[in-house]
């Protein structure tokens, strides 16, 4: 034991070595701490595993930590968040909003996926060429496919074709199933799905909620409040 007013020295180590009377000095110690140290209250602590008390401190470089908890007020230029985060009524999601799940069973024509789709699309299939192509996620037989088109060509109700494709995880682009009309040609088409084609549509983005918002006008300007399923700025 060390008894001095002042300690005036390069470095202080705990170790692990045995005193008289077979005591561990470092597992009976294990600290450095101030004398009016108090947890949670006043003073600080080191312990020998690495646990540290303090009560203010400035670190002028670079901090990483795995977890943590604050309490009262947050400042900083720029920061990067890439889980979710909830700050009173805002709710920021880490997750991606996708629409209901869509499925087509093998055996499917090209021509019932493009016009059910496009309906649901709301898109027409009357005019010369349409094409539309969407972020999805899903998949087709067992692999997982990122995006859905689907063409369809219209001149007659004797000449038209629809054709479906998909992009897998990789990049590549493949026509799964098509329909072509055309008597003057060769007649009629069809390569119907060879696989169950299961996906939902996604913006690619993420999703936000604001909770336990007022249903009334706060008469605060720019407060947001809900009137009923309509979310509303006040003026």
């Amino acid at each position: 034991m060390i008894v001095t007013e002042m300690l005036n020295t390069q470095d202080i180590v705990l170790t692990k070595k045995t005193i008289p009377g077979g005591e561990n000095l470092g597992e009976r110690t294990g600290s450095i701490r101030s004398e009016n140290y108090e947890s949670g209250v006043s003073g600080f602590k080191i312990n020998h595993g690495g646990n540290v008390e303090f009560n203010v401190g400035i670190f002028r470089g670079h901090i990483e930590a795995t977890s943590g908890v604050f309490h009262g007020r947050i400042e900083a230029e720029e920061g990067v968040f890439r889980g979710s985060i909830l700050s009173g009524p805002l709710i920021l999601m880490d997750e991606t909003p996708t629409s209901a799940q869509f499925n087509y069973s093998t055996g499917v024509s090209a021509y019932d996926i493009v016009t059910t789709e496009m309906n649901r699309l709301g898109l027409s299939i009357t005019t010369s060429y349409v094409t539309h192509r969407r972020t999805i996620t899903g998949t087709y037989g067992t692999q997982k496919i990122i995006q859905i088109g689907f063409e369809a060509r219209y001149v007659s109700n004797t000449t038209r074709s629809y054709s479906v494709l998909v992009t897998y995880e990789n990049g590549q682009e493949t026509e799964i199933a098509l329909y072509r009309r055309n008597p003057a040609v060769n007649g009629n088409q069809a390569t119907d799905l060879s696989n169950a084609l299961s996906f939902r549509y996604t913006s690619g983005g993420k999703t936000f909620r604001l909770t336990d918002l007022p249903t009334q006008d706060p008469h605060i300007s720019g407060a947001v409040w809900r009137n009923g399923n309509q979310l509303m700025i006040s003026v």
